[in-house]
């Protein structure tokens, strides 16, 4: 039997990233966060599943969920912004990418050339 690891779901949620279904990665990470098999990382490999497709909406859910999304030491950081940016630039929700700078701007984190570049 193959014992499923961090590494086990966060390839698995990749996969799922990669061939469009966001849908998909979220049912993988929330097995992964029920088992306690999800890390920062793997939340961003879900997050950005969303971003990448047409799941902007949801990734924005998520970046405003991080703190009750049930894995420990996770928290907003340049990296979850910056995806929630990528995400809203694809689907054409400028108005949100404005305020997800500001937003970013105003608790101290600095926008990089990526997440500006979006």
């Amino acid at each position: 039997d193959v014992v499923p690891d961090i590494e086990t779901y966060q390839k698995a949620t990749s996969a799922c990233s990669r061939s469009g279904k966001w849908e998909a990665a979220l049912v993988v990470l929330k097995c992964a966060i029920q088992e306690g098999l999800a890390n920062g990382e793997t939340y961003g490999i879900g997050m950005m599943a969303c971003a990448s497709a047409d799941g902007w909406r949801q990734a924005l859910s998520m970046l405003y969920g991080i703190d009750n999304c049930g894995i420990p030491k996770i928290e907003k950081d340049l990296l979850s912004y910056g995806v929630a940016v990528f995400g809203c630039e694809r689907g054409g929700a400028w108005q949100w990418c404005l305020s997800l700078l500001g937003e970013m701007q105003s608790g101290q984190l600095q926008p990089d050339a990526v997440t500006y570049a979006c």
